[in-house]
Formats: C-alpha cells, structure tokens, sequence
C-alpha cells in the first residue's frame, strides 16, 4: 500500500506496525457482525444503507472491498458499490466501535483508493469526519454543477442528494468527467 506524504503517513505507519494490520476479505461470520454493525449504527444516526451479509459478499467478490483486521481481529470494512458508466462508489465504511478514534477509517479509504485507483470512484458524503479524511487524501470535491445529469442519476441512484451531500472523486473520476 502507498501511503502519503507527510505526518499523515507517520501516523499510519506506526499503527501499522504496533497494530499489525491486515486486509482480507471477510470471512461469513465477518459479513454478519459488518451487516449487523451497519444497521445498529444506522439506528443511531442514519446516514447508510442497511446491507444484507449476502449483498456485501456478492458486492465484494464482484467489484472489490476488503475487512481490516487488528491482529487478527475484525476491526472495519470497506467495499466497492457499481453506479454503472464505469463508475465506482466506495461506501459501507463501516469501523467496529472497539477500533474507533485509531483513524482506521483512513486506513480503509487509502487502501480501497490506493487498491482500485484506475477506476473512476466517487465517495457521497455527510459525515464530517469521512469529508476531513477525503480532503486529507486528496480527494478532489466536486461541484454538483459540473456533473452531467447523466452522472447525477448514476450517482444519486434513486436517492436525491441532501443539500449537505458531499461528493469527492478521485483522479479517474475528474479525468473522465472533463472528457
């Protein structure tokens, strides 16, 4: 995994190591505490879409997507979601309660940008920590104006937008949109 420039990357690589740090993907008990985690924490404040095991196995296997593990513990995961066009969300980052506050979060986003980078991918977001974490990894904000209706309905996928609706893409997905 290439990580970035900077404290960011002192950061990262010493959880690294003290934490010792692997991604896989998630074994079928792991679907089940990743897709019960999704929705316990949607209770709390909805801002994901609850998924079955099955879905996010089958979204895996298909698109991408890996879990993290702490020594060997599940700790979060993180997968793939095809909008069509070419077009990649990533999306059900979700980081089990225990491991919160270690910034896997980051972790997760480097890895899956990092992992899929030719691909165009987008992140939707309103949770102010997955936006700071975007902006940290350079991930380009994009103006809804300069998105074709086209890609808009990619994007919104019979969900309309919410007015604090961020959307941040990567390099592919900038290229592809000044095409």
């Amino acid at each position: 995994m290439l990580l970035r420039k900077g404290f960011c990357s002192i950061i990262i690589i010493t959880t690294l190591m003290n934490n010792s740090l692997t991604f896989e993907q998630p074994s079928e008990n792991d679907y089940q505490i990743i897709s019960q985690g999704i929705s316990d924490e949607n209770k709390k404040s909805p801002h994901m879409m609850n998924v079955s095991p099955e879905y996010l196995k089958q979204s895996v296997e298909t698109y991408g997507g890996s879990a993290l593990y702490v020594q060997g513990e599940l700790a979060g995961f993180i997968k793939l979601i095809h909008l069509g066009n070419d077009i990649f969300e990533w999306g059900s980052l979700f980081v089990l309660e225990i491991f919160r506050g270690q910034k896997l979060s980051k972790i997760l986003i480097s890895h899956i940008l990092e992992t899929h980078k030719t691909k165009a991918m987008i992140c939707v977001t309103n949770v102010e920590q997955v936006k700071r974490v975007c902006k940290e990894l350079e991930q380009i904000e994009i103006v809804r104006s300069s998105i074709s209706k086209e890609i808009l309905l990619l994007i919104e996928n019979g969900q309309p937008l919410l007015n604090d609706d961020h959307i941040f893409g990567n390099e592919a997905f900038c290229k592809m949109l000044s095409r």
